[in-house]
């Protein structure tokens, strides 16, 4: 039986049942990733790991198809010892340092569950990691629809909400520092960061634009051209009207850029579903993370909650409770 399908007669299940599940779908990833030892890896169906994949091992893929072309990379799909495995390679020499920004982020990050996983390398110009057929955040609201989905949607939403901040809270608190998600200029860049598993959880899979904060001591500017709008923070627009913009001159700014953007993607992802059936829990939800969510938005950084104050709210076992 398809996983998503499997998981989606898995909705029928209660709230509190269905928390539990995902807890033990993140543990349960966290666990096979550990059980194989650094510079191996096991996906899919595999029962042992394997070396890290290299050069002479592209030429025992097969190609499959053309999935995306970024500003960066290119990405196939190719099947390798029955196994689907996306490839990607520079797209433009000019990104190439982007490029081993990913590959050196992965490299040092995708042992933990909330990341993709990385399977191998190939001459720091391509990279392979593991296969998620449903693609980037932004295919939910498709899947929603194709997979019949309205059993505790709130709660599947919610889940993703949370997963979300739980990445974030990784990053800022990784153990090569704390990391800025700078890919996330728009809602749906953001969205198309983060991969959706069989199991409707997230995994980050682009970690191209991840420069780190030295507290009192460095921050980042995310690219080097100026940003509108306002799902950007407001530190990170540029707050000089009567001259033209200049990247020297821009101020720098840090990893609370990130939770700025919290209340916009969580609520995307809350108000995917317009299930009638879905409407007065999502209303309640969304008043539960008023009071967070317009902490999130202060104007001054410095009175934004941290990550971890956020997935503390949003896993408020009064709110689940409610949501059973």
């Amino acid at each position: 039986m398809d996983k998503i399908l499997l998981f989606v007669k898995l909705l029928s299940f209660n709230v509190i049942v269905l928390d539990i599940l995902l807890c033990f779908i993140y543990d349960n990833r966290q666990q096979m990733l550990a059980s194989c030892p650094v510079g191996t890896f096991r996906i899919g169906s595999m029962h042992s790991c394997h070396q890290m994949l290299d050069c002479s091992d592209y030429k025992d893929m097969t190609p499959v198809m053309f999935l995306s072309r970024g500003l960066v990379k290119n990405i196939h799909l190719v099947k390798w010892n029955d196994n689907y495995l996306v490839v990607s390679n520079v797209s433009d020499k000019q990104y190439l340092s982007d490029f081993h920004h990913n590959l050196q982020m992965l490299k040092q990050l995708s042992q933990n569950a909330l990341i993709v996983q990385l399977i191998g390398w190939c001459n720091n110009d391509m990279l392979f990691t593991e296969y998620h057929p449903n693609g980037d955040a932004n295919n939910l609201p498709h899947i929603i629809v194709k997979n019949s989905i309205h059993h505790n949607m709130t709660s599947i939403t919610l889940n993703l909400c949370v997963n979300y901040v739980k990445i974030l809270d990784y990053l800022h608190n990784s153990p090569i520092g704390t990391r800025v998600m700078c890919d996330s200029n728009t809602l749906q860049k953001t969205l198309s960061q983060y991969l959706l598993t069989d199991e409707l959880t997230l995994v980050l899979n682009d970690l191209d634009a991840l420069p780190q904060v030295i507290s009192r001591h460095k921050g980042v500017k995310c690219g080097p051209r100026q940003l509108f709008g306002t799902f950007v923070a407001p530190e990170q627009l540029w707050n000089r009207s009567d001259q033209l913009f200049s990247n020297d001159k821009m101020r720098e700014y840090d990893h609370r850029t990130d939770i700025w953007k919290i209340p916009d993607v969580c609520q995307w992802f809350l108000k995917t579903s317009t299930h009638l059936d879905y409407q007065s829990k999502l209303l309640w939800v969304l008043s539960h993370l008023k009071d967070i969510h317009s902490q999130c938005k202060s104007i001054d950084p410095n009175l934004r909650p941290t990550a971890n104050d956020v997935l503390n709210h949003k896993n408020d076992s009064k709110m689940h409770q409610k949501l059973n």
